[in-house]
């Protein structure tokens, strides 16, 4: 039998303490480490996956394939499971396992201590992130460039509309783009 583990460590901040536990980075940016036979050792990436990826990890891992449909958190219904193996990046040297464009990781918290519930959705794909407090609507939301700022301290301008999204004026290469496609990823599946 092959033995794998996962190491996840206990995350260290290194400013902005009110972050921690939120979709900003410092409280989902998190050190991963995978051993095991045939993963080179010292080897590192730097991706973007999520917890949730373990999961068809090792399902992948076991001979397994990774079902299309998971039930939801209702028990009344499936969605689309968003888990992707990691197996490309362990054994095959790859750089990504999503689209660095199309792909996307959602984050949410939702905060009970304070007297309106806070929502707050984090979605970012390779370099862009949106940050969403209690709505999806421009004024709820915040936009960086986290290949430029990864601590999130220089919120970017955000188009005037995603009107023009669907239509594809804009490149994916441009900030407006990603802005509009991760304001449609907190739309259709956060629950803000």
């Amino acid at each position: 039998m092959t033995s794998y583990s996962v190491e996840i460590p206990t995350l260290t901040i290194w400013e902005g303490l009110a972050r921690l536990r939120t979709t900003y980075e410092s409280g989902t940016h998190v050190a991963m480490a995978i051993r095991g036979p045939g993963i080179a050792a010292n080897t590192k990436s730097g991706a973007f996956v999520d917890a949730a990826d373990l999961f068809s990890t090792i399902l992948n891992f076991a001979g397994l394939t990774a079902p299309k449909d998971v039930p939801n958190s209702g028990g009344t219904g499936t969605v689309a499971l968003d888990s992707v193996s990691l197996a490309p990046l362990l054994f095959h040297h790859g750089s990504t396992v999503r689209d660095p464009n199309e792909g996307y990781l959602l984050a949410e918290t939702l905060n009970l201590m304070t007297p309106d519930h806070t929502r707050q959705v984090g979605a970012r794909n390779a370099s862009y992130k949106v940050v969403c407090t209690n709505g999806s609507e421009a004024k709820d939301c915040e936009f960086y460039n986290l290949s430029k700022d990864p601590l999130e301290e220089y919120p970017l301008a955000k188009p005037d509309s995603c009107a023009d999204y669907p239509k594809g004026v804009w490149k994916t290469s441009e900030p407006q783009w990603n802005y509009c496609r991760l304001i449609e990823v907190v739309r259709k599946h956060s629950f803000l």
